[in-house]
């Protein structure tokens, strides 16, 4: 075991506490105080080292200037209050090197009552490991990850280290991370922009999202009603260690109004909303909400995803196409390639050949009674038979042959209600909700674990042991 600086010789403690002692005939006094050259003072450690291989050999009146001229050279909250404590302690005769810490415990104390977490780290610094160790066992779970906040933001390596691996023992960690990711949906490039703080203690780990939302003039988000859609869909799992099914971490989502990770513009009315825009009047919020949330927190959508893509991000087979409609999907196939190859004749403008493509387009869907944005065993067998026949993707046609907006406001939108018909969409809160039937696992849990996934794994990351899986557990 490593020695306190309190058992360390004269000679070693100045030197351990980076001091060092003069040279030439002195007094006791004076062997104490004058004779040694003082650094700027940062660790408590320092302190203990000169104070107890030197106030023994002093006389009380030397005693009492020792610690005045370290009060002198004091850089930081924890060894200014050692250090007042230690001048109290020898004005009463006492030798500090041993003394309890009253002062300083007093002000850590105060600390962790008001909330200030950097400062009560700061304090609890000036303690040795055995003291730090025995106060930390006295917080609660969610003071300590608070007191981990703290040290990591106040304390510097290697001053935080004590205080850090301490309550990492006790089962206390936190986090920050700002998944990313680019897909495609429908047709069009997005961006998923994630960030969330979490914080795992003995019996949960908790996922901080802070949103910040700016309204538009007149505008007031009903933030109380949002939250709740999202901690009433999204707090259903725990994180359980499939090797001993005794060990589980409640896996739970705090969405917090602040400002640092995300902005959320919000607007009137009742519009497609996307992560970074909310509507107040959104007839579906209760649903649109949870889904924006999961993008915040890293997730990509599943819904109008290409067939690799499907497969990729949910990890399920593809829903199958009705082979039984073969002959009606090879008709279909065959007069979207006429509609997406008419000719492009040289007097037209691009622009124009773009707008007669698309109006063949839309009278196939309205002849066959075709679904915009979503398939279904029909379109997804009009894809399967589009492949056979072209060797080519109907989707990549699709974006290629209607490459250009030919004037109308929602072009956007109808080209990816099209590509849509043909891609493959789950029923889950990333995909759409609507199409779950009753009975499925996604109507009963529109978060599904693959979801909360990653953050059963942080917590098996964190304890480098078991095989942590997410279970619903109401």
């Amino acid at each position: 075991m490593e020695k306190s600086a309190e058992e360390v010789p004269l000679g070693r403690a100045s030197e351990k506490a980076g001091l060092s002692r003069g040279k030439g005939p002195t007094s006791s006094a004076d062997s104490s105080t004058e004779s040694l050259n003082l650094p700027f003072l940062t660790e408590p450690t320092q302190v203990r080292a000169v104070l107890g291989a030197a106030t023994p050999r002093a006389a009380p009146p030397a005693r009492v200037a020792l610690v005045q001229r370290l009060q002198s050279v004091a850089g930081n909250l924890a060894v200014t209050a050692l250090l007042s404590n230690a001048a109290n302690v020898q004005r009463q005769g006492g030798a500090a090197a041993t003394a309890t810490p009253t002062s300083l415990d007093a002000q850590y104390v105060a600390a962790i009552a008001q909330g200030r977490w950097g400062q009560a780290a700061t304090y609890l610094s000036g303690f040795d490991n055995t003291q730090i160790m025995a106060r930390l066992r006295r917080l609660s779970n969610a003071q300590r990850v608070d007191l981990y906040e703290g040290a990591e933001a106040a304390l510097g390596y290697p001053r935080r280290m004590p205080i850090i691996v301490g309550l990492r023992f006790l089962g206390v960690a936190v986090g920050h991370e700002a998944p990313s990711a680019e897909e495609n949906v429908g047709g069009w490039e997005y961006g998923v922009r994630g960030a969330y703080d979490y914080r795992i203690t003995p019996v949960s780990i908790e996922v901080r999202v802070k949103i910040n939302f700016v309204p538009d003039a007149g505008v007031t988000p009903p933030v109380s009603t949002w939250f709740g859609y999202i901690t009433s869909m999204w707090n259903h799992y725990t994180a359980v260690d499939q090797s001993n099914r005794s060990q589980k971490r409640r896996i739970h989502f705090t969405p917090i109004q602040g400002t640092g990770m995300h902005t959320v513009n919000v607007h009137a009315g009742d519009q497609r909303a996307d992560a970074a825009n909310l509507y107040v009047g959104d007839s579906r919020a209760s649903s649109t909400i949870p889904h924006e949330f999961g993008h915040l927190v890293g997730l990509e959508d599943e819904y109008e995803r290409t067939a690799g893509d499907y497969a990729r991000v949910t990890g399920e087979a593809l829903p199958a196409g009705d082979t039984s409609q073969a002959p009606a999907a090879r008709t279909i196939a065959t007069e979207m390639h006429e509609a997406l190859f008419k000719e492009e004749h040289w007097y037209e403008r691009h622009r124009t050949a773009v707008r007669r493509r698309k109006e063949a387009v839309n009278a196939v869907f309205s002849n066959h009674s075709l679904p915009k944005n979503y398939s279904n065993a029909i379109t997804r067998q009009v894809a399967t038979m589009y492949r056979v026949i072209y060797s080519g993707s109907l989707n990549g046609h699709i974006v290629d042959q209607i490459d250009a907006d030919s004037g109308d406001s929602h072009f956007h939108d109808w080209r990816e209600g099209v590509v849509g018909a043909f891609e493959y969409t789950n029923a889950s809160i990333m995909g759409n909700v609507q199409l779950a039937a009753a009975g499925t696992p996604e109507h009963d849990h529109p978060v599904q674990p693959r979801h909360v996934r990653h953050f059963a794994r942080l917590v098996q990351d964190f304890l480098g042991r078991g095989n942590w899986q997410p279970e619903a557990d109401h």
